[in-house]
């Protein structure tokens, strides 16, 4: 943040410059017409920063940190930025070995023994890469009805882990995103080096870079200056409270930083501040059992955008979303962090890029990047879609999605998110409203397609036959499942013409019918099983939890 002149903004919003602005060229004004959507007194928002060559050059906010209190975003706003915290966690470990304190190959039962042997050893290594196979405690206290605002000791979150009977997969040999292995290796690295995840990475890690508004936020009684809350739209009205003050876990995310101290961060990845080939070991990816080389790091994801090579980590859990882009050989990184659900800073944090990367393409203001990247799309013969459509089910999540024809292109329902995929030839299909890049490749024998969500593999769909259970049918499955490892009751009615699960403290819902003895619910499926004929249990799955067994109680 050398010789960066900080400069008065609007009662919205507080700017750093180091161009002059005014001009509709410059790089401030064409930044502020991307966030002009945000740039209010009456919503939440985002907050800014682009760092050239180790300096802050811009920083804005945009948008309110508190509507009840009337107070602006600025760079000095403190926000929770969610998943992109791995990066600060799996640093943690990295500088606790050239400590002494661990080995990133140690076995994880070394430091936390709660943790069930299954079989196969767990290294620290395997937590920071998504291939410990571990089950994500995120997904399964949703799958137990367990609601994030209440108030949960560690103990009780690791004993959710700990009680999980089986792995999603042997360790190494597969990737699955898990935020029981970064809560994990909190935990390792606390007991490694005798303190907390918080007093060791304030001591060895925000002091030392002069973060002096960062921390790992596990008190959730703690007083925090200048912190945003977050938001969500509403049917009922313009915004509500999406924020569970109660919700102190650290690990799978909970630091708390500014725009302004992640300029000293991004300052660590040219010069190796925090000791000899501390950056040489962030930015090494994960390697499987079979030799391939996976994308993840250290809490970081390689990748590219426009031809040019990108290291970066986004953040999404309850209102607060962020994103750290780095294109490492411009030396040029761009956050955002915003305290609006619906806001995708991913895309955000492109748009901004662009307008330094390749200023003659900046992408007009709120345009989103993905809209101007998508292939060109075809016009297909409608016998072509029809053929297309019908019911196909995820092969390892186990949930059914159901493609019908709509204006020339295939509407998806039932999967994670509803999407309109467009077709760019008859083989190859982009969706147009997703918040993420997704792709659809049809097989080559044409029973399936093959997903992709950011340029990498997601999961195959093979077609399916669906069923419509009449009442007498639905009827069989009423009763109590209770499962030890979410130590949770599903309660199982009929409501005319649906089957209803009620669980925890979460309201009845409805099920959605899919394949014989299958019903599904926002991501999560459950298939009966059967024992001698009569319905014994349930298992369930979704998209980072595998095979979790409930009972029938008699």
């Amino acid at each position: 943040m050398r010789a960066v002149s900080l400069l008065a903004g609007s009662a919205v919003a507080t700017t750093v410059l180091a161009f002059a602005p005014g001009d509709v060229s410059d790089p401030g004004t064409r930044i502020d017409e991307v966030f002009a959507p945000y740039n209010r007194t009456d919503s939440p928002g985002c907050a800014v920063g682009v760092i050239q060559d180790g300096r802050l050059t811009f920083a804005r906010g945009y948008g309110m940190a508190s509507l009840e209190l009337g107070v602006p975003n600025t760079p000095q706003t403190v926000f929770y930025i969610g998943s992109t915290s791995k990066q600060f966690v799996a640093a943690a470990a990295v500088l606790a070995e050239m400590d002494g304190y661990l080995s990133l190959d140690d076995d994880i039962r070394d430091y936390v023994p709660e943790i069930p042997d299954y079989g196969h050893t767990i290294t620290i290594r395997h937590l920071i890469h998504h291939t410990s196979g571990l089950r994500d405690y995120l997904s399964l206290m949703a799958m137990g009805g367990w609601p994030y605002e209440n108030v949960y000791t560690d103990a009780w979150t690791l004993d959710l882990i700990a009680r999980q009977r089986a792995l999603n997969f042997e360790p190494g040999t597969t990737s699955l995103y898990s935020n029981s292995g970064y809560y994990v290796l909190a935990e390792v690295v606390g007991r490694a080096t005798g303190s907390t995840l918080r007093e060791y990475t304030d001591r060895r890690m925000f002091q030392p870079l002069g973060m002096v508004h960062t921390h790992f936020h596990d008190d959730r009684r703690m007083v925090v200056p200048n912190r945003a809350m977050a938001y969500s739209t509403t049917d009922e009205g313009p915004f509500q409270l999406e924020w569970y003050p109660n919700f102190d876990k650290v690990g799978s995310g909970g630091l708390l930083t500014t725009v302004e101290d992640l300029v000293r961060w991004d300052g660590t990845f040219y010069d190796d501040q925090l000791g000899e080939g501390f950056v040489e070991q962030m930015l090494e990816r994960g390697v499987l059992d079979d030799g391939e080389v996976l994308d993840y790091a250290f809490g970081l994801a390689h990748g590219s955008y426009q031809g040019r090579a990108t290291v970066r980590h986004g953040g999404a859990f309850m209102g607060f979303r962020a994103e750290l882009l780095r294109f490492p050989e411009a030396m040029l990184s761009v956050t955002v962090l915003c305290n609006l659900a619906a806001t995708q800073p991913a895309r955000l944090a492109e748009q901004v890029a662009d307008i330094f990367l390749d200023p003659d393409a900046n992408p007009p203001a709120n345009q989103t990047v993905l809209e101007l990247s998508l292939p060109p799309r075809a016009a297909l013969p409608t016998e072509t879609l029809d053929g297309l459509a019908g019911n196909y089910r995820d092969i390892v999540r186990r949930t059914v999605w159901h493609f019908s024809v709509h204006d020339g292109a295939l509407r998806v329902e039932g999967g994670p998110i509803p999407m309109t995929l467009s077709p760019v030839d008859a083989h190859h299909f982009v969706a147009v409203d997703a918040p993420v890049p997704v792709e659809a490749y049809v097989v080559p024998d044409g029973s399936g397609f093959r997903i992709s969500v950011n340029d990498v593999a997601w999961g195959t769909l093979e077609p399916v036959e669906t069923v419509s259970p009449s009442p007498e049918t639905l009827a069989e499955y009423v009763g109590r499942y209770y499962s030890e490892e979410l130590d949770a009751t599903f309660t199982l009615a009929v409501d005319g013409d649906a089957l209803t699960l009620h669980r925890g403290q979460m309201p009845s819902e409805r099920l959605a019918p899919t394949t014989a003895d299958a019903f599904q619910r926002d991501g999560m499926t459950l298939e009966f099983s059967r024992t001698d004929g009569r319905l014994s249990g349930i298992t369930l799955t979704s998209g980072r939890v595998r095979g979790v067994v409930l009972t029938r109680e008699h």
